[in-house]
């Protein structure tokens, strides 16, 4: 995804668009992103790792508090606002 295709409409509601690239999700596709979407929101980043495990998108052998603190490293820089300020001040860069 890239800014182009992430919108927020009035009240603050996320829409993702585009998903031309990867073809049609199954529901459990859907699930798994919404998900994820939603515990990265909440920096939940235990449930990050868990949900990546649940998919079968990381070795089944992989650690899962190692894996939260290496998402939670890699986002610590991602300001704690909301949504539509994020993509004002993307926009505001482009």
């Amino acid at each position: 995804m890239h800014p182009g295709n992430i919108f927020v409409a009035p009240g603050g509601q996320y829409m993702a668009v585009d998903f031309g690239i990867i073809g049609t999700l199954t529901e459990s596709d859907k699930r798994y992103l919404a998900e994820n979407f939603l515990a990265f929101f909440n920096r939940d980043y235990r449930r990050v790792a868990e949900l990546h495990l649940e998919s079968a998108w990381v070795p089944e052998d992989t650690r899962v508090d190692q894996f939260e603190a290496a998402i939670r490293a890699n986002s610590q820089d991602i300001p704690a606002a909301r949504l539509d300020e994020l993509m004002a001040q993307i926009g505001e860069l482009t």
